[in-house]
C-alpha cells in the first residue's frame, strides 16, 4: 500500500512524528503533546513534527509512519507503561 500525499507543504524538512499522550479531563477524552517537544523539535531540530494520536488502528498507523523520517517517543505513561498494552503494572517495591 502506498501512503497517501500528505500536502505538506514543506517537502525539504524531515518529518517526525510524536505519539500523542491520552488525558481524560471533566470525563472527555484528549489526544495531547507537550508544546516544549513540538517546539524543540521545529526549532532545534529543525524538522517538521506532526502529532500521531496513539490509538491508531494498526492499517492507519502504518500508512502514518510510512511518511515520517523518525518518531520520538516522549515516554508518557500512556505511551509506554506495560499495563497499557496488556501486561501487569509492576509493584513500587520491585
Amino acid at each position: 500500500m502506498r501512503a497517501p500525499d500528505c500536502g505538506l507543504a514543506d517537502k525539504q524538512r524531515p518529518r517526525v512524528g510524536v505519539i500523542s499522550d491520552r488525558r481524560t479531563e471533566d470525563g472527555v477524552g484528549y489526544e495531547t503533546v507537550r508544546v516544549r517537544y513540538l517546539e524543540a523539535l521545529r526549532t532545534t531540530a529543525g524538522v517538521l513534527p506532526l502529532v500521531i494520536p496513539c490509538g491508531l488502528v494498526e492499517g492507519d498507523l502504518r500508512v502514518c509512519l510510512s511518511v515520517l523520517n523518525g518518531v520520538l517517543l516522549t515516554g508518557a505513561e500512556s505511551n509506554v507503561s506495560p499495563s497499557f498494552y496488556g501486561a501487569q503494572r509492576l509493584s513500587k517495591d520491585a
